[in-house]
C-alpha cells in the first residue's frame, strides 16, 4: 500500500504555528508518538512539551508527530507530520494511507478528497505558503506528484 503525500511548502517561519493550527486539527490524547529536539536542553522533547512552534523553528529544524487521526479538511487515520525549517522558510508535510482516499462506493473518499482539497486552495489562496504539492510518496518527485498549487496556478 503506498501513502499520499501532501507539503505545504515555504512557510515563512513567523506564521508556522499558524498555517499548522489552521491545516490540522487534532486532539492531543491522538499523539502515538512524537519528536523534536530542545536544542537548549541538548535533549529529545515531545510535542507538548514546545510551546512554540514559531519560536522553536526560528532555528533550523525538523519534529515529527504520529497521530491516530486528524483532520485535514477531512478526517484521516494514522497520520504522519513531518515539520522542517531552515530557520527562515518551513515546510509540513502530511502522509497518511492510500486507501483512505480512494473511491469507495458510497463515496466517503471522493467527500474527503474534496474536503482536503478545499482546505489546500484556501491556505494557498490566503498566501500562507507558497506552494502546495499533493502526491504518492515522495510527492516532491516529478513522477509521484498529483497536482501543485500556488495561490495564482494549479497544475495537475
Amino acid at each position: 500500500m503506498e501513502n499520499i503525500e501532501v507539503i505545504l511548502k515555504n512557510i515563512d517561519i513567523t506564521q508556522i504555528g499558524k498555517v499548522f493550527a489552521e491545516s490540522v486539527l487534532f486532539d492531543v490524547k491522538d499523539i502515538k508518538s512524537s519528536h523534536f529536539f530542545d536544542r537548549e536542553k541538548n535533549r529529545d522533547v515531545s510535542y507538548h512539551e514546545v510551546k512554540d512552534l514559531r519560536k522553536y523553528f526560528q532555528q533550523p529544524g525538523t519534529g515529527s508527530i504520529f497521530l491516530k487521526r486528524a483532520m485535514v479538511g477531512a478526517e484521516f487515520e494514522n497520520v504522519l507530520l513531518l515539520i522542517a525549517s531552515d530557520g527562515k522558510t518551513g515546510d509540513i508535510t502530511i502522509n497518511f494511507e492510500e486507501d483512505q482516499f480512494l473511491k469507495d462506493s458510497d463515496g466517503t473518499a471522493d467527500k474527503k478528497a474534496e474536503e482536503l482539497l478545499a482546505v489546500l486552495f484556501a491556505i494557498c489562496k490566503r498566501g500562507d505558503v507558497g506552494e502546495v504539492i499533493l502526491g504518492y510518496e515522495p510527492a516532491e518527485d516529478a513522477d509521484m506528484t498529483v497536482l501543485r498549487i500556488t495561490a495564482n496556478q494549479i497544475k495537475m
